[in-house]
């Protein structure tokens, strides 16, 4: 069983060839292309947290005390991120690994949130109670929260959610890093069903290039 490690995701083979075997993605796949992002191309920037997919299962499922809220906002410098963006499933316990993935945004100077869901926002309500737990650990817990979700491409397929989770967040991200000047392509565009067969072909090139570099 070979492992990549680059920076602190772990990618084992059997992860990679979820990938390029056209397979539903879990969570090591999707924390690995996350974690490429911030450093690829946010260039590690600590005003941006693109939260480890089982991070945010824990939030869902377990943060439900004050001394978890408190080790969480701590541990993850939460105060100092000015957009959060949150792998959401909507496994409802830790013996399930879930069948749907979306993606949760939090920016902070407007401290709004916007929910952006591949499958006519499956996973609302699971980006709901994601969103009440990042509140509280926020320190805003007693406000109404109200999430928008805009136009979101959607999959043609039960496996893609994941590869939507991952293009979405390096779209937004990329924006964020360059203010918003690039790229010049619409959401739409950007994550279209060839991008996502194109990346899922060349990732173990792109895995290759990172731990050689």
């Amino acid at each position: 069983m070979v492992m990549v490690l680059y920076h602190d995701a772990q990618l084992y083979d059997q992860d990679l060839k979820l990938f390029t075997q056209n397979a539903w993605l879990n969570d090591a796949a999707i924390n690995f292309y996350l974690t490429m992002i911030y450093h690829e191309m946010v260039h590690g920037r600590d005003d941006v947290l693109l939260m480890d997919p089982a991070v945010v299962s824990c939030m869902m499922l377990q943060c439900d005390d004050e001394e978890d809220l408190l080790d969480l906002a701590h541990g993850l410098q939460l105060q100092f991120k000015k957009m959060i963006l949150l792998p959401v499933n909507d496994r409802e316990n830790f013996d399930s690994q879930g069948s749907h993935w979306a993606l949760l945004v939090y920016h902070q100077q407007t401290k709004s949130y916007k929910f952006y869901d591949s499958s006519n926002n499956h996973n609302l309500q699971s980006a709901r109670e994601v969103a009440q737990v990042l509140d509280k650990a926020l320190g805003t817990k007693s406000r109404h929260i109200e999430i928008e979700c805009p136009a979101c491409p959607q999959q043609r397929n039960g496996v893609d959610c994941g590869m939507y989770v991952c293009l979405i967040a390096e779209w937004l991200s990329i924006r964020y890093a360059t203010n918003d000047q690039s790229p010049v392509e619409t959401l739409e565009n950007y994550v279209s069903p060839q991008k996502i067969r194109h990346v899922r072909k060349a990732m173990p090139n792109i895995v290759a290039s990172l731990i050689t570099t």
